[in-house]
């Protein structure tokens, strides 16, 4: 089994949460995370932005168009005063 990189763990991330790593890939994954506290910090901030994103925009959800527009216009208004 061959360890893997920071920047290695990092290429395999959406395999992983999609749970398609193979089993040795899925092994060397974890085996990195027991060693590493930065990735695993990586990947949980990488899950939680899975999940934000996917919520974000639900079609029942008529205050999230609100909010989206406003967001925009407070990027263009911050833009603009630069």
């Amino acid at each position: 089994m061959t360890a893997l990189t920071c920047r290695d763990f990092i290429d395999l991330l959406s395999a992983h949460v999609a749970a398609e790593l193979p089993a040795e890939r899925l092994a060397t994954f974890e085996a990195h995370l027991a060693q590493c506290p930065a990735c695993v910090d990586y990947l949980q901030t990488y899950k939680d932005t899975v999940t934000l994103a996917k919520g974000a925009f639900r079609p029942d959800d008529s205050g999230q168009a609100a909010v989206a527009d406003a967001l925009v216009q407070a990027i263009i208004t911050a833009r603009r005063k630069r």
